[in-house]
């Protein structure tokens, strides 16, 4: 009778966890990446339609921010679901309380993948090398759904940027707290 799966997995990850114990007493060894990140990408003003709500479709707007480089990047394509929010716009800005808009997030695998060890564990991972990008959207048509959008957008990306390493295509919901 062989030794059960679970005990080996068991020993194996001993050393794991006394390494994170290790690492949660060594104060020195934690926050080391404080400080070394890069600074937030440039973000731009959209305006957008929300898929809820009693706004007028043509005449009013809520504002949102986007990243610009994707903004940039992608806005060619997915024309007429967010419109770039500058001084003298035909449209009204309605402020909704702690409204966020839906977001296409866009990753796209730069170099491909590698193995990582932690810092914490000493364990060996695989980590994905690339970058995400996102980008605020809203209706296009007056009854559009959010996966409408969403699908739609999708498709033009994929059509029109397929070779340039799209890893994933995901969006997040509108959302709104009152």
């Amino acid at each position: 009778m062989g030794v059960p799966t679970r005990l080996l997995e068991a020993a194996r990850l001993q050393g794991a966890w006394e390494n994170y114990v290790e690492y949660l007493k060594d104060p020195e060894r934690q926050n080391t990446r404080i400080n070394t990140q890069e600074a937030r990408p440039a973000q731009v003003k959209v305006a957008v339609v929300p898929f809820d709500g009693n706004l007028d479709f043509t005449n009013q707007k809520v504002l949102a921010q986007s990243n610009e480089e994707a903004w940039q990047s992608y806005n060619a394509v997915t024309t007429g679901y967010a419109v770039e929010h500058l001084t003298g716009a035909t449209y009204d800005v309605v402020k909704l309380g702690n409204f966020k808009a839906a977001k296409i997030v866009i990753k796209t695998l730069a170099g491909g993948k590698s193995v990582g060890t932690s810092a914490r564990t000493k364990l060996k991972y695989l980590k994905y090398n690339g970058t995400s990008r996102g980008f605020a959207f809203g209706r296009k048509t007056e009854t559009q759904t959010e996966e409408e959008g969403f699908l739609a957008i999708r498709g033009l990306i994929s059509g029109t940027f397929s070779s340039e390493g799209l890893e994933r295509i995901r969006f997040s919901r509108q959302r709104e707290r009152v």
